[in-house]
């Protein structure tokens, strides 16, 4: 097993805290004398309150760690109701907002004290049903309750935890301090089995979960570092199958005698519209995290508000325990979301989360060049395309970028990383990869530190289009017929400088040839990934098109407004044109959820111009809420120290 040693910095951060103290309070007490921190005068809290009411919340509680305030809210009138997985009835529940300030270790405790009983059932119920659930899909049936559920996730708790420990020096300090408060503000609610290591794993289980598959799959480079990873990963894999009643201990055979769909189930949808295609050239980012809740999910997530005490103030729509974020905007109008996108290689470690490292952009950087930078220069393990849109337009890139990222813990240039057999099989489309070299936008066509940008200005290179007519996006078994094989080359749609979109394949050819591996291939191919993401893809364009120049940002009322972005993004809700896509995903006739079912993860729009931020979370007939950015910022900046 691999160490796990704390860093002498958390010991010192605990004996400081020990010393200064914490104190929590449900009153409208000022923050102690002297004490350094966030807004804490009485003038401060006049005119919070008012700054709530205007932005249509009510305060509930309030807590104060070391000086820094934070704060839970709810949206006035609005609730969360409707149908879980299990069919049972929930709500009326509170539509929560959470306003957490000051330095990472008080906001981490904040946001603890605040929702301890939803972050809870995020770090035990959500995580257990989450990790066994996903192995269905790999064609293992594992129970979700009883005393074997319990013994297979200790397995897999345990390999995630030796995973997350691997990577952890290379957290950001600031994140480690955040987790490390939340933690200890679990405790001081009375969780007393949540720690930082929990936290850890949480936040670093998605690549850890990928790394996990990759290394019992043999995508995984065996190196000194990560040589006892790799043997207990593929050792866990044999304990999980022989649990489970299978046959077989070797994990690719297994995989490779079965039709399934390999991915775990996270898909997500994003674009980015402005100039002309909107009203008044707004810059607007829509993005659906497409998410499996594990009917925890919807219950505990919330809108925060993040006002740090260095960086950039952001917001966001998550559930409290998420220190890495799926989506953001900040004060600054970048906005960021992280889309799945498996090839058949990763780094020698999982490197820091996609979650950690959006949130990382969204705390520090504030324009494209900026992001793009500190997305390459950051320690990666797993391939995600990372979506990007500032409310200035950047002259190299427009409004918005597409990073489609693999690992930059090696060296790859795109079809190296295949197998040599289909080296040779594709090497036409090598060739014509040669000349396309220097028309990229990296400096020599190659991937630049594990990253490709595609962005509206970039234009899809005639050598790889198919020649097929663009299909109708309400025909989806047509995307079936076509997608369900592996040498596509699916093309950019997008033809107008103020418009990118992006769902979970890769466009730009010298990467999308990494979904030729054959397992990827699987999942990629018959097992419908391709299909399914174009045709997500190619619907929100269709959208966009036909909205152009009319496209406003959502609208006055509590749902969004036809023609909207807000609309756009909603497009698969259940109340719209693809009633089945949540309600039957067997596509064979019968609707069996019902309409207010549970949000798989959350719609969400930002507008980058306003630094504002709508989402719709819980469940599908839900009114959307959100907040104005910018007036969160110019409170915390006029009032703090």
């Amino acid at each position: 097993m691999l160490k796990r040693t704390r860093s002498l910095f958390f010991a010192v951060i605990i004996m400081a805290l020990a010393i200064a103290g914490c104190s929590s309070s449900d009153d409208d007490s000022a923050a102690r004398s002297g004490t350094p921190g966030g807004p804490a005068t009485p003038e401060s809290e006049v005119a919070f309150e008012k700054l709530l009411s205007s932005q249509g919340l009510a305060l509930v509680k309030k807590v104060e760690v070391s000086g820094d305030k934070g704060y839970l809210a709810a949206f006035s009138g609005k609730y969360s109701q409707g149908f879980n997985q299990a069919g049972e009835a929930v709500g009326p529940k509170p539509k929560h907002c959470l306003i957490l300030t000051g330095k990472p270790y008080s906001m981490g405790y904040q946001a603890a004290t605040l929702l301890p009983e939803e972050a809870y059932g995020m770090l035990t119920d959500f995580m257990l049903r989450v990790g066994l659930s996903q192995f269905a899909r790999m064609g293992i049936k594992l129970p979700t309750e009883g005393a074997k559920a319990l013994e297979i996730y200790a397995l897999l708790y345990d390999m995630m935890a030796d995973l997350a420990w691997m990577v952890e020096p290379q957290v950001p300090a600031y994140l480690r301090q955040e987790m490390q408060g939340f933690a200890d503000g679990m405790q001081a609610a009375g969780y007393k089995d949540i720690d930082y290591e929990r936290l850890l794993v949480m936040n670093q289980a998605i690549d850890g979960t990928f790394f996990f598959l990759g290394a019992v799959m043999g995508y995984v480079e065996e190196t000194d570092a990560n040589r006892d990873a790799i043997a207990k990963a593929r050792e866990t894999f044999r304990i999980i199958l022989k649990l489970s009643g299978e046959k077989g201990e070797d994990a690719r055979k297994f995989i490779e005698q079965r039709d399934i769909f390999l991915l775990p189930q996270f898909g997500c949808n994003e674009f980015v519209v402005s100039g002309a295609v909107t009203v008044g050239g707004e810059t607007y980012h829509g993005r659906d995290f497409m998410f499996d809740s594990a009917d925890v999910y919807q219950d505990a997530t919330c809108l925060m508000v993040f006002l740090p005490e260095e960086g950039y103030p952001f917001a966001t729509v998550a559930p409290p325990s998420f220190v890495g974020q799926s989506v953001g905007i900040n004060s600054e109008g970048l906005s960021m979301g992280q889309d799945v996108c498996m090839v058949g290689v990763m780094g020698e470690t999982p490197g820091l989360s996609s979650m950690l490292v959006l949130r990382d952009v969204l705390q520090n950087c504030n324009d494209l060049d900026t992001a793009v930078e500190r997305v390459r220069n950051t320690t990666r393990g797993i391939p995600w395309i990372f979506f990007i849109a500032d409310d200035e337009t950047d002259e190299q890139y427009g409004s918005g970028v597409e990073l489609e990222t693999v690992t930059n813990q090696l060296e790859i240039i795109g079809p190296d990383a295949l197998p040599f057999w289909q080296q040779l099989l594709y090497a036409g489309y090598i060739v014509r990869l040669r000349g396309l070299d220097t028309d990229d936008l990296t400096a020599d066509g190659f991937i630049d530190r594990g990253a490709m940008v595609r962005s509206a200005h970039w234009i899809y290179p005639d050598a790889f289009k198919d020649g097929l007519p663009q299909l109708e996006p309400q025909d989806f078994i047509a995307y079936e017929d076509r997608y369900n094989r592996t040498t596509n080359f699916p093309d950019q749609i997008e033809t107008d400088e103020d418009v990118l979109a992006a769902a979970n394949h890769f466009i730009i050819p010298r990467l999308r040839m990494l979904h030729f591996e054959p397992i990827i291939y699987l999942a990629y191919g018959p097992g419908g990934a391709l299909a399914d993401s174009v045709w997500r893809y190619e619907n929100m364009l269709a959208y966009i098109d036909e909205k152009r120049g009319q496209i406003g940002y959502f609208g006055s009322g509590d749902y969004p407004e036809t023609g909207s972005a807000g609309w756009i993004i909603d497009f698969l809700n259940t109340q719209r044109d693809y009633p089945w896509f949540y309600r039957d995903k067997d596509k064979d006739g019968t609707l069996e959820k019902p309409v207010n079912c549970n949000v798989e993860g959350h719609h969400v729009i930002m507008n980058n111009t306003k630094r504002q931020l709508k989402g719709l979370f819980g469940y599908m007939q839900d009114p959307w809420v959100g907040v104005d950015l910018g007036n969160f910022a110019d409170w915390y900046n006029t009032y703090k120290p």
